[in-house]
């Protein structure tokens, strides 16, 4: 018999006789949630919206939703859920959005041709939900700008160089109306 020790629980296994024991790897104490947190705070999107919150010296809300902005009518037909947009600055009153990144994978183009509850293909809510937030935030007087990943230099994975002092010049330009 074998016993492991970790730092909640004791796990007991047993061994036949003449058989050498291999412990299990170490369990990771970081979560499945900060694993993702982790991962979405490292990415491209992520990188742009910090340095949106640098050059208008606010920190945007982000995945921001409002009461005014809902998707389509649940299958039971009583709920909708509200649109997250990707960054709300509210001393700018701004929005701002990112455009679908362009890929190429198969997995990609799977997921978008997938039927969803209103009968319509992914892509095609997308681009609805896509039209629905400029047609609703307009009329809501809140400002929108709309960020194309394709503006910025990329990697051959489709990701972003990160090339600081270049995509500051590219963001000061988009947001020059907003900057204080």
């Amino acid at each position: 018999m074998h016993t492991e020790r970790k730092e909640t629980s004791v796990y007991w296994y047993l061994v036949r006789e003449g058989a050498k024991f291999s412990p299990n790897e170490p369990i990771s104490s970081v979560s499945k949630k900060e694993r993702a947190q982790a991962i979405r705070e490292n990415s491209d999107e992520f990188y742009i919206l910090n340095l949106c919150d640098e050059l208008l010296k606010e920190k945007a809300s982000r995945k921001h939703t409002f009461s005014f902005l809902l998707g389509d009518m649940h299958k039971k037909g009583k709920t909708r859920t509200p649109l997250p947009l990707a960054a709300f600055y509210k001393d700018a009153n701004l929005v701002i959005e990112f455009l679908e990144k362009q890929t190429n994978t198969d997995q990609h183009l799977d997921k978008t041709d997938e039927a969803t509850l209103s009968d319509s293909t992914r892509r095609e809510q997308l681009i609805k939900y896509n039209k629905r937030r400029r047609d609703v935030l307009q009329k809501k007087d809140i400002n929108l700008v709309e960020i194309d990943y394709s503006l910025f230099e990329c990697d051959n994975k489709k990701r972003l160089v990160r090339d600081k002092a270049k995509d500051v010049a590219l963001l000061k330009k988009m947001l020059k109306p907003y900057l204080k």
